[in-house]
């Protein structure tokens, strides 16, 4: 975390070591964070459904990481700053790596997307 206007320098606030290795990550930018907490990340619209943390870690936290795993095949959610989990999906078939992740919010719709590319080689 860094604020340049007030010449903060940049700070360290939270490590975590992943089981797997990491293939690609994605950090929601402030702006594109909903305010209320119930205008988070809604994965009931994915194929795939979003297992969550039932310990509500990301309830009303509006910066999100993503992260997507090399050998477990799956996309992670964490809540910043203190890396928390708050939710994992496998992307199904093994052998099918997240290359590329990017938060996407259009402007008239009312959900928040994670898109995720794909690479099998």
């Amino acid at each position: 975390r860094c604020d340049p206007a007030a010449g903060e320098p940049i700070a360290l606030l939270a490590t975590r070591a992943f089981e797997h290795e990491v293939a690609c990550l994605a950090l929601r930018p402030p702006a594109a964070a909903p305010s209320p907490p119930d205008a988070s990340l809604d994965a009931s619209d994915a194929d795939v459904p979003m297992e969550t943390d039932s310990g509500g870690a990301c309830g009303g936290e509006p910066l999100l990481a993503a992260v997507g795993s090399w050998t477990s095949f799956s996309l992670s959610l964490l809540s910043l700053p203190s890396l928390a989990p708050c939710g994992t999906t496998p992307l199904g078939d093994k052998g099918v790596v997240p290359r590329s992740l990017a938060f996407y919010a259009p402007a008239a719709a009312p959900h928040e997307y994670l898109l995720c590319g794909l690479g099998d080689g």
